[in-house]
């Protein structure tokens, strides 16, 4: 008998003695880079490690159990709850590190996700001075932006949608929800999308990504992720001052809380900035005829604001968001009515959505609408009579989504459908003076009948596999999209992601990917004689991309690679027809080029640098226009006291003239001369004001190394704004 008793509380003690291992790497969440010498620690129990030198640890005789492990990255606490510890097994966990959402709809680490992704986060907006989404993306590799100082054009790896594209080659999204202003499908990137502070990361990935998101995921997407209440823990104002070729002011607010399970989110901006003073370019084919002029009066007065609250519910979470943008700004450029300074452009956009999460199932709802203010007036030239734009939109989203997740695969099945009423455009004329039988102010239809309302409806469904092994990921999905005017569109997707080591990685990507013709490229009428017609015929263009990237990252360093192929089919481009201008399907292009990009870090020192090349060609051999077929930056940052430096230089080479352009120059192609953009930054880190309040100080410099070209149209190209400054003050409430 006291034989058997020591037997069983032997084989008890065995059993309650038995323990499992926590174990697993530590990552810069800027980088991605392992970190070492830091703190692991486990907060039930306390038991830490300290990282290796490849910021590697392990916790060793852990009773078995679920724990919560931390480490404190950079200042800031990280952890990673729900850590299960089975007998005689090792757990391994990653913490920190870049993670996207944007790629898959889940959210993984970076270097692990099947496409060509980049994340911009709010600490490096601010010590950056970025302003706007725009100034953002324009330090990234494989983007290039132009502006006319109303819209920016938005160019991937040598394409540019060209004449009033406004960006819609990637879709633009908040938190996964479509932004663009649909008319149009153009996207707003300036001071009117969102305030910037409210940011927490813009994602952005370049390559197809129709597989998921269907039409206008063309080129790339851009998913800005805003803050949670949580994070932010109060409330906020900035006020800014710029001088001088962009003479005005910034007030915004942002703040947010968590209130129990309640987490809620508010902010918003107005700006007006001045940018009279700026001419016309000697190269441009039209200078002699607008030698005399300057831009006047040339105001912009953008207004954004956004608001979430979010909720636990179970397991999962609902959330509501909304956001409103205003885009209202004279536009001395356009392609209308240059340097008339009377042309106003005054555009709405707003939008609501609704998630409802849970672990097994998703749902989505968004609402969103848009149209001209009552300031819209759009000025030719004409002495007799000024246009007014009848148009607008709104449209209805939905979207379901089945999701079943383990550690050894990924199934995300989806359908969702769009219902969008557009008001097509129609231009009346407002007449300035007394002209035939008609009175100043009357409103005369030049160009009848209007073309009334249409409605845009699509369907899609789309599949996502995702598989994890040891060494690999891969992925196999697709989309199909039926579209009640412009048809069917299928758009598959294939990737494989080899871990090399722990530090490197390879990814080889295929992608296809669409865009489809917006109501305003289909219907829409001419503005002026030799204007933009629509074209009911025209058809979506087709992207199919084949990618190849390899990855390495170090402690305190690292880099990557990507090469790219490009085959477009249906490319658009803009044809002089019938007393007016039309788009039509006409090419074929073809593209390949190569980006890069690496870090360092040293004490106080961090160094980013990048650089892409490539060029794309119709299947005749003519290069397009409108974009570098080279750029390098470096952005450098000093951290010293309290304060951050930061240095941000771009090389962009000479950039061949718009199409229509070179038709005013006579048909002799030319190219906009090669420019260095240089921005200096000083940022205090942080400090304590009024009562202890957290406030930041920021000064920029813009454009030191002097002004630049870029391109335009209809015989114009555009000065950049020069050399100016931005004060900026935050300050908490």
């Amino acid at each position: 008998m006291i034989n058997k008793e020591k037997m069983l509380c032997g084989v008890f003690l065995f059993l309650i003695l038995q323990t499992g291992k926590i174990a697993g790497v530590v990552l810069d969440v800027e980088t991605g880079s392992p970190l070492p010498k830091v703190k692991v620690w486990i907060e039930e129990t306390g038991q830490s490690a300290i990282t290796d030198k490849n910021g590697n640890f392990e916790i060793p005789k852990v009773y078995p159990g679920i724990y919560t492990v931390s480490a404190k990255i950079k200042g800031v606490k990280i952890s990673v709850s729900g850590v299960l510890v089975l007998q005689n097994l090792t757990t391994t966990i990653t913490l920190g590190g870049v993670k996207v959402v944007t790629a898959t709809k889940e959210l993984r680490r970076i270097e692990e996700v099947p496409a060509i992704c980049e994340v911009i986060n709010y600490s490096q907006i601010l010590e950056r001075g970025y302003e706007t989404v725009a100034d953002a993306l324009q330090m990234l590799p494989g983007f290039h932006l132009i502006t006319d100082h109303v819209n920016y054009e938005i160019g991937v790896r040598g394409i540019n949608g060209g004449l009033r594209a406004e960006s819609r080659i990637v879709k633009l999204m908040l938190d996964g929800r479509w932004v663009a202003f649909r008319p149009s499908s153009g996207n707003f990137l300036s001071y009117e999308l969102i305030p910037i502070d409210v940011i927490d990361r813009i994602e952005t990935v370049r390559g197809p990504i129709s597989a998921l998101y269907g039409a206008n995921a063309y080129l790339g997407a851009i998913n800005i992720i805003p803050k949670d209440g949580e994070k932010i823990n109060g409330f906020f104002v900035r006020l800014s001052r710029k001088s001088p070729y962009e003479k005005g002011y910034l007030i915004s607010f942002f703040g947010g809380k968590k209130i129990g399970a309640v987490d809620f989110v508010i902010a918003g901006s107005k700006c007006k900035f001045d940018r009279s003073g700026l001419g016309i370019p000697e190269i441009s084919p039209e200078y002699l005829k607008y030698s005399d002029e300057i831009s006047k009066n040339d105001i912009s007065q953008p207004v954004s604001m956004y608001c979430k609250v979010k909720s636990k519910i179970s397991s999962g979470f609902l959330e509501v968001d909304a956001n409103y943008s205003l885009l209202d700004a004279f536009g001395e450029y356009k392609d209308w009515g240059i340097m008339t300074h009377e042309n106003r452009l005054s555009l709405y956009n707003a939008g609501v959505g609704v998630k409802l999460k849970f672990p097994l199932f998703r749902f989505y709802y968004s609402y969103s609408e848009g149209a001209p203010t009552k300031f819209d007036h759009l000025d030719i030239g004409s002495d007799i009579y000024w246009e007014l734009r009848d148009f607008g939109y709104s449209s209805h989203d939905f979207t379901f989504e089945i999701a079943k997740s383990t550690r050894k695969y990924n199934l995300l099945l989806g359908a969702d459908y769009s219902h969008d009423d557009e008001n097509l455009l129609t231009v009346y004329s407002i007449l300035k003076r007394d002209y035939g039988e008609n009175e100043a102010g009357d409103t005369v239809l030049l160009d009848p009948p209007p073309l009334g309302d249409t409605v845009f409806r699509n369907v899609g469904v789309y599949l996502q596999f995702m598989g994890f092994t040891r060494r690999l990921n891969f992925i196999a999905g697709g989309r199909f999209d039926r579209h009640n005017i412009y048809g069917n569109a299928l758009s598959p997707r294939l990737g494989f992601v080899y871990k090399i080591s722990q530090n490197d990685f390879l990814k080889l990507l295929y992608g296809s990917s669409f865009k489809a013709p917006a109501p305003t490229q289909l219907f829409t009428k001419k503005i002026k004689s030799g204007g933009i017609m629509g074209n009911p015929d025209l058809k979506p263009e087709f992207a199919h991309i084949v990618e190849l990237n390899y990855s390495r990252k170090l402690p305190k360093f690292g880099y990557d690679f990507t090469l790219y192929f490009m085959r477009i089919f249906n490319y658009i481009e803009f044809i002089p027809k019938g007393g007016g201008t039309i788009a039509e399907n006409r090419s074929k292009i073809s593209a390949v080029g190569l980006e890069c990009g690496s870090y360092f870090e040293r004490n106080r020192i961090k160094v980013r640098a990048f650089g892409a090349t490539g060029i794309a060609r119709t299947d005749e051999g003519e290069e397009l226009g409108l974009y570098p077929r080279f750029t390098f930056g470096t952005i450098l940052s000093y951290s010293l006291n309290g304060l951050k430096l930061v240095l941000e230089m771009k090389y962009v080479s000479k950039i061949k003239a718009s199409p229509s352009n070179i038709r005013e120059n006579g048909g002799e192609i030319y190219y906009l001369p090669q420019y260095l953009l240089t921005n200096l930054t000083l940022t205090t880190e942080r400090l304590r004001l009024l009562k202890g309040r957290k406030a930041y100080f920021i000064c920029k410099l813009f454009e030191i190394a002097g002004s630049h070209i870029e391109p335009g149209f209809e015989g114009v190209d555009i000065p950049s704004l020069g050399p100016r400054f931005s004060l900026s003050f935050i300050h908490e409430i």
